[in-house]
């Protein structure tokens, strides 16, 4: 059994950040962490801006600000990285966008939520935990948590459960979690 841990990158400024990873780490059984894309995906939105290059493109560099927040996370946490094919939990997985289905598109519509699920998905992950500290930036409907790739990505496989934390500096503001996702929006508290 896999336990799929997404550590979104507005987490990166959290001072607690070493602690929330220890605190999840205690879990049984341990699990596969996927990074978020944080400050590092933020260049690629300013860079895409600036310079207007395609969607194709600005995919693929947010895989790499992907990367680049696993590597922090590593460094942090002490755990190793590794590829898909490769997966020892504790540890953390070596972003790739491979994991995603072939139809699945290659835009800003997938986010690093929807690539933890397809982890989850090609490990057989029965929990998936969404560590999160701010609504984003550019949501796709305005009060949704959760992009609406990973709500079509979730119609197609159950989880037995989903977390979700909203985590600040200081407390967990919320923490759902429920079974039969299909219909289910998280929101602030």
């Amino acid at each position: 059994m896999t336990f799929v841990l997404k550590v979104g990158g507005s987490l990166h400024a959290n001072p607690d950040l070493p602690a929330l990873l220890k605190h999840w780490l205690d879990f049984s059984p341990p699990p596969v962490i996927v990074a978020g894309g944080g400050p590092f995906a933020d260049a690629v939105r300013a860079a895409q801006k600036r310079w207007q290059f395609d969607e194709k493109t600005a995919h693929a560099m947010a895989v790499l600000a992907m990367r680049q927040y696993a590597s922090l996370l590593a460094a942090l946490s002490r755990l190793p990285l590794y590829r898909l094919d490769l997966l020892k939990p504790p540890c953390l997985w070596l972003p790739d966008d491979h994991v995603l289905p072939q139809d699945c598109p290659r835009d800003w519509r997938v986010s690093s939520d929807t690539m933890a699920l397809a982890v989850a998905q090609k490990t057989n992950a029965s929990h998936l935990a969404l560590l999160k500290s701010t609504m984003p930036e550019h949501p796709p409907h305005s009060g949704e948590l959760l992009d609406d790739m990973f709500w079509a990505a979730v119609d197609d496989w159950r989880l037995s459960e989903l977390i979700c934390a909203i985590v600040s500096p200081q407390i967990c503001r919320q923490v759902k979690s429920v079974d039969g996702l299909k219909n289910y929006r998280i929101t602030t508290a």
